[in-house]
């Protein structure tokens, strides 16, 4: 438990959506990978304040050679965030569903991929106050 500033009372946390700092193509040919980073929040389960914060990254190595030579741009199209365990076991991660479309392509055209990534569960107690 921790501290809720407004409300003034030791409080649980509930998880909140969250938030995609970057989303970014890393590397060239068979090398290129997704990298992301993220922004989780812990709120107040009372009032719904925001008490605790931290970021999170990740990487998924993708086979894009297929691509080669297109210049490749990458979208989050969707965030969610995944708990595990409870108490001192408790961690928060998310979910990141994102689209790749080359420059070349028209913008109703469907995207050349469409995945997501799981980025890691950061244990609730490294959270910082906010």
């Amino acid at each position: 438990m921790a501290r809720c500033n407004d409300c003034n009372k030791f409080r649980g946390t509930v998880a909140e959506t969250p938030e995609v700092e970057s989303i970014e193509i890393e590397g060239e040919g068979a090398d290129r990978q997704v990298k992301v980073e993220v922004r989780l929040y812990l709120n107040c389960d009372d009032c719904g304040a925001e008490m605790l914060t931290t970021t999170a990254e990740d990487y998924h190595a993708a086979d894009y050679e297929a691509f080669e030579g297109h210049e490749l741009e990458i979208e989050s199209i969707d965030v969610e965030a995944v708990e595990e365990g409870e108490g001192r076991k408790r961690t928060i991660g998310a979910r990141v569903e994102y689209e790749i479309r080359c420059e070349c392509q028209a913008t109703e055209a469907a995207p050349l991929v469409s995945e997501s990534i799981d980025v890691a569960g950061v244990p609730a107690s490294d959270f910082e106050e906010v």
